[in-house]
């Protein structure tokens, strides 16, 4: 049946609908209108399987053919394997079809051998929307989808920077993916692109518990990519954009005796330059290898993404990017080689850089956040890469062979275990405190309101136009806002900005305070703890870490400062327990009058890029308070002075002291 005119990318493009029966004969029909149908668009309405199909060989497009295929809106339509033996869509063999676009349609539970779902060889080739759903292939050379533009160069699309392959909003879930012997990847997807300098953009796209298997029996071979496994060109690395992609709990196999090479369970890409904006890499899982050959290099690299250049010119490293990134919870498994590295990300002949992104709690034998080869190059910027497991955050990257691990107003410890941070400005060395709290299983890094990288970052250093976060919150806020909201706005280390709320605010002090029959006398200015600290831009202090015992507290604090100046301020503890009158009567009721009193105080004093643990010991009211209610509440604030005289409230929370349980021995009767 011919429509006129519906969406039309030309005066002569036109609409066809179509149905299971007459799927293949419309398909001829419109590739033989001229340009062979270029512009125009079927409309499929409905689920074809073998029966409906009247073929168990799947539906052909004719070499050249230039025309989109879309299911009908509001329709699951598509292709369901029941029945089939060969792709569901498909070009033939080595035939290549002109520019096509497959939009809107679901392709599911194909179970194939040596075959992909969809098949397609083009000079371009669009993918919208579409659906790939537990589909089981057997062989190297299936996928679930296998998608390949320039294999004949003559087709490549010109200029050489147009987009050659582009898939967007598309989802491949649980598919599978079973090699035989030797090498193989891409049980969500499959991508070639071999024209040199083509771009390849991926938006918005789910790769969510895919499993590559292999059967582990030839040494050294290649299981690559359980989500997505991308192949460039050879001359050239392949620019590939991306953004907002999901690679999240895919897996790669091996049974006994893993003797394979494996990598990127999210993600692989082989000769590409990557550019990834708002990409999570989250809960893969990777075989860790078992090869005993002694001529075999074998390895597994990257249970997040994994990128790697196989002919590397040392002397000019790809360069790779990632923005907003989120890598947390993937793992390599154990194995008997050293080489298991790069729990997050590895990359191979590489220029890396990490920009406002987290990696964490990944895990991996060695080099658990970030790793790559001893001649590459990492550049971290405004970025989280702590608590990942064993400890090692960076591995490879050798400085005498001409690697590099250089970073900026970063969290990153400067080696396993230690408390100071990577060398460079503005780099802190502490727990995070992220809303996952180290969790592998959970996704989630937003900051807590005690994350020491709010606020900790550079606003220079944020890439041109990364106006968001991961989650989509504006980029760059006033995260310590403080009782008035009235900070500058600083950025945030990390893929997640925190959003400033409106916190309690600690109570005034009065000049002089009594509890019971005991003065206690405010020391220094108040100024520091009024509901109304001074709306001044956020200065060099840091918070680190907090540690709490029944005698006080220990802040550890870190100075920015580049310029040589110190960081210097207050550290106030201050009760929030209920009084009536002069009596402390409760921890907290509703309708008795709440009045602080002043229980510890220090003033600190940090050289520029220094990191200190400052001691605020509890005084006598303090220590009183603890031996009568044997716990309470308190509000520890810290500030920084100004050169204008003014102070920077940069740390407010509330905190428990407890005394110690004195654990008396029950007497035994006789």
């Amino acid at each position: 049946m011919l429509g006129t005119g519906v969406g039309a990318t030309s005066a002569s493009a036109a609409t066809f609908s179509a149905e299971c029966s007459n799927l293949q004969s419309t398909i001829s029909r419109v590739d033989a209108e001229p340009k062979q149908g270029e512009g125009d668009v079927i409309v499929l309405d409905g689920l074809c399987d073998a029966g409906s199909l009247g073929s168990s060989s799947g539906v052909t497009l004719p070499a050249g053919s230039s025309f989109s295929i879309e299911g009908k809106p509001s329709t699951t339509s598509g292709f369901d394997g029941a029945g089939t033996t060969g792709p569901l869509l498909g070009t033939i063999g080595s035939e290549e079809a002109g520019a096509v676009t497959i939009s809107r349609l679901t392709f599911q539970h194909a179970n194939l051998t040596d075959a992909s779902a969809l098949s397609i060889r083009a000079s371009r080739v669009t993918l919208s929307d579409d659906s790939f759903l537990d589909n089981e292939e057997h062989g190297e050379s299936a996928h679930a989808a296998f998608i390949s533009v320039g294999a004949t160069p003559s087709s490549c699309p010109s200029p050489a920077s147009t987009t050659a392959i582009t898939l967007t909003g598309s989802t491949f879930l649980s598919n599978k993916l079973v090699l035989g012997s030797g090498a193989g990847g891409g049980a969500g997807a499959w991508i070639q692109d071999e024209c040199p300098q083509s771009r390849t953009v991926l938006e918005g796209n789910s790769f969510e518990g895919n499993v590559l298997e292999g059967t582990g029996t030839v040494d050294g071979a290649q299981v690559t990519g359980a989500g997505l496994r991308f192949v460039g060109s050879e001359t050239q690395p392949s620019p590939v954009s991306q953004s907002g992609n999901v690679f999240d709990s895919n897996s790669i196999l091996a049974p006994p005796p893993d003797l394979g090479n494996y990598g990127g369970g999210g993600e692989w890409l082989t000769y590409a330059s990557l550019l990834s904006v708002g990409d999570r890499f989250s809960r893969n899982d990777i075989a860790g290898t078992t090869s005993t050959s002694g001529s075999v290099f074998s390895w597994s690299w990257g249970a997040g993404l994994g990128i790697y250049s196989e002919n590397c010119n040392r002397a000019a490293l790809p360069e790779s990017t990632l923005e907003d990134a989120i890598v947390t919870g993937n793992t390599i498994e154990a194995g008997t080689m050293e080489d298991l590295g790069g729990g997050g990300v590895w990359v191979g002949c590489s220029h890396l850089r990490v920009l406002d992104s987290t990696v964490t709690a990944n895990t991996a034998p060695s080099g658990a956040g970030i790793e790559g080869e001893s001649f590459d190059r990492l550049e971290l910027a405004n970025s989280i890469v702590a608590e990942d497991s064993p400890g090692n955050e960076t591995g490879g990257f050798v400085e005498s062979e001409g690697g590099s691990v250089t970073a900026s107003f970063t969290d990153i410890c400067a080696y396993a275990g230690s408390s100071e941070p990577l060398p460079g400005t503005g780099n802190i060395c502490a727990n995070p405190l992220l809303a996952n709290n180290g969790e592998p299983a959970s996704f989630d890094v937003h900051e807590t309101a005690s994350s020491p990288t709010i606020d900790a970052g550079s606003n220079v250093l944020v890439p041109g136009g990364l106006t968001t976060d991961a989650f989509g919150t504006t980029r760059v806020l006033a995260g310590h806002a403080g009782c008035t909201g009235n900070f500058s706005a600083v950025v945030d280390m990390g893929a997640a900005e925190f959003q400033p709320t409106q916190p309690p605010c600690p109570p005034v002090l009065e000049q002089s305070s009594t509890v019971g029959s005991a003065a206690v006398q405010n020391q220094g200015s108040t100024a520091a703890l009024t509901a109304q600290p001074p709306a001044l831009a956020p200065g060099l202090t840091h918070f680190v870490s907090l540690k709490l015992s029944s005698t006080g507290i220990a802040l550890r604090l870190s100075c920015s400062s580049v310029d040589g100046r110190r960081c210097s301020g207050s550290i106030f503890v201050t009760s929030n327990e209920i009084l009536r009158g002069k009596k402390i009567v409760a921890v907290s009721a509703g309708k008795r009058t709440r009045t602080p009193v002043r229980i510890g105080q220090a003033a600190f004093s940090l050289g520029a890029g220094s990191t200190a643990t400052i001691h605020v010991k509890l005084n006598s009211t303090g220590s009183r308070l603890l031996h009568r209610f044997h716990a309470f509440s308190a509000w520890v604030l810290a500030n920084e002075a100004m050169p204008n005289d003014n102070q920077v409230v940069f740390f407010l929370h509330d905190e428990r002291f407890s005394e110690p349980r004195i654990h008396t021995p029950k007497k035994h009767r006789g």
